[in-house]
């Protein structure tokens, strides 16, 4: 998620530097294979071509020997194992452990890289040599059928929704299905496990926010940095999306438990309290349309679970401390 940021003067626009780029793609479903191989494609076709692939599969040894034998040996791939199924934090930091790259890149099996998708980011570190990381915009493609989720709530699942920059600025986080880091500074951070899950989505968030608390000019958005990121008909059905948001709440109390004796925590969560505004607007403007009821629906379902798995989270730590004191 994102904070407003402001312009920032071009620095060295006419020196591009080239950096050798590391990109990590983590994978552990068999399901998602044919992605995994587009996403791959995508990279191998960048006109960007100071780079290796690094694949890192998460507790799956059919997957790997799949791969394996359908990718061919070469210097610019690599494909490393988790022995178990460890979640996405623990899978990138194991592949940046194997990076040689100065520049870490992140992108996930089930999205696709424009064609400039690299060579964007290495002009990005080149232009503001003073950032840490980098990140864009994540395109939804929806699986046939699948119905199209208001732009507000397309966070649900993992792409850029209304809200977001639409120019380049300073941010305090960027979605790591879509970011690049130095890899000096990432291994100073690195992801946190205690956010990782497959429905627990928040380790980019806390990276950021370490980046943010550390120099609030770290993170850049770019939207020229752009990923395509596909959507399964599984992913928009409410289940689905009352589950994700509910742990979006949970985690947000986390995180801000997390944050909470900084001094600059007000400014770290300055973006939900305008998100929150902004869905308010929208729910009230389609409140009396009977032609955007689902719309209306799905915007207020969402935001009660996030409140709910707030307030949830509220009350399981209250319940923690009285069982400690108790004790």
């Amino acid at each position: 998620m994102f904070d407003p940021g402001e312009l920032i003067p071009m620095k060295n626009k006419n020196e591009f530097q080239s950096p050798f780029i590391s990109v990590i793609i983590c994978a552990y479903s068999l399901n998602r294979f044919r992605m995994t191989m587009n996403c791959i494609d995508s990279i191998l076709n960048n006109n960007y071509k100071n780079l290796e692939i690094i694949i890192v599969i998460d507790g799956n040894k059919e997957l790997k020997h799949k791969m394996e034998s359908e990718l061919r040996a070469g210097t610019k791939i690599s494909i490393i194992e988790n022995k178990n199924n460890e979640g996405p934090s623990v899978s990138r930091n194991h592949g940046v452990e194997h990076a040689k790259g100065e520049i870490i890149a992140f992108i996930d099996d089930d999205a696709f890289a424009s064609s400039n998708w690299l060579e964007t980011i290495a002009k990005d570190f080149s232009e503001y040599p003073g950032i840490a990381a980098c990140g864009g915009m994540l395109i939804p493609v929806y699986e046939k059928n699948a119905q199209k989720l208001p732009e507000e709530i397309l966070w649900v699942v993992g792409c850029s929704y209304k809200g977001h920059p639409v120019k380049k600025q300073f941010v305090r986080n960027v979605i790591s299905a879509n970011m690049a880091v130095r890899k000096a500074v990432f291994s100073e951070i690195q992801f946190e496990k205690m956010f990782d899950g497959r429905n627990w989505k928040m380790e980019d968030t806390l990276f950021g926010i370490r980046l943010f608390l550390k120099n609030q000019n770290n993170v850049l958005y770019d939207p020229e940095i752009l990923v395509y990121h596909n959507v399964s008909k599984e992913r928009t059905k409410l289940g689905y999306l009352l589950q994700r948001s509910y742990s979006e709440g949970l985690l947000k109390y986390e995180l801000g438990q997390v944050v909470r004796f900084n001094f600059a925590q007000k400014k770290v969560f300055y973006h939900e309290q305008n998100y929150l505004k902004l869905v308010v607007f929208s729910m009230s403007k389609n409140f009396f349309n009977i032609n955007r009821m689902n719309y209306f629906l799905l915007l207020f379902l969402t935001t009660l679970a996030v409140i709910f798995g707030y307030l949830i989270g509220n009350i399981q730590k209250k319940f923690h401390y009285q069982q400690f004191y108790s004790s």
